[in-house]
């Protein structure tokens, strides 16, 4: 039987993790090995947009115990946004103001739909507007599969600045409130792995 420790959910360790991968790009012409890797995590062909399969990535890797260990990462891996968004209806988890740490859901009004995602890295001011349901908040999210300038099908990983309105449509995925310990950032549940199987045991 082999002890892991489950890393309660943290915010922090995604900005975090997702910041070291700021101006790393992918020079392959045919998908390189990292963003291969990334997409066959969620299933998906390497010809495949990147960006949703980078946002799991993050996640699971910042809430990772050790190299091979379990992740404590309640999203589901998928390289789909349609699915990232249907997760979220369901467990109630959609907000509309963004706090650091969540996974943004980008509307795209030409296509009618949600079709970006990105980790919320910081929140320069929020304010309100003309009346009490107005409201403005600029972010900077950090995407992957964009240009230096946030363009999407862009070879990188990058800071992306935007501005956010009760207009906007942009949503925000707040999955740090699946985490019911109220914990943040220590282990609090070791998992043994018993017969290949993940079994989970409240720390002392």
């Amino acid at each position: 039987m082999t002890e892991h420790l489950q890393v309660a959910l943290s915010p922090y360790t995604v900005v975090t993790t997702a910041s070291a991968f700021v101006g790393v790009e992918d020079t392959y012409p045919r998908r390189g090995p990292w963003v291969r890797l990334m997409l066959s995590e969620v299933g998906e062909p390497a010809d495949k947009p990147w960006g949703p399969a980078f946002v799991s990535h993050v996640g699971y890797r910042a809430h990772q115990f050790g190299a091979e260990g379990p992740s404590s990462w309640p999203v589901p891996r998928t390289g789909s946004i349609a699915d990232l968004h249907a997760f979220a209806r369901e467990r109630r988890i959609i907000r509309e103001r963004p706090e650091e740490g969540d996974i943004a859901l980008v509307w795209s009004r030409a296509r009618g739909t949600y079709t970006r995602a990105g980790i919320v890295a910081a929140i320069a001011e929020c304010s309100g507007g003309v009346s009490v349901r107005d409201w403005l908040c600029r972010v900077t999210l950090i995407e992957g599969n964009v240009t230096p300038h946030g363009a999407p099908h862009g070879p990188g990983v990058y800071r992306v600045p935007r501005m956010v309105t009760n207009r906007s449509r942009m949503l925000f995925m707040r999955w740090v409130d699946l985490d019911r310990r109220g914990a943040f950032g220590m282990p609090t549940v070791a998992a043994a792995i018993e017969m290949g199987r993940v079994v989970l045991r409240r720390c002392a």
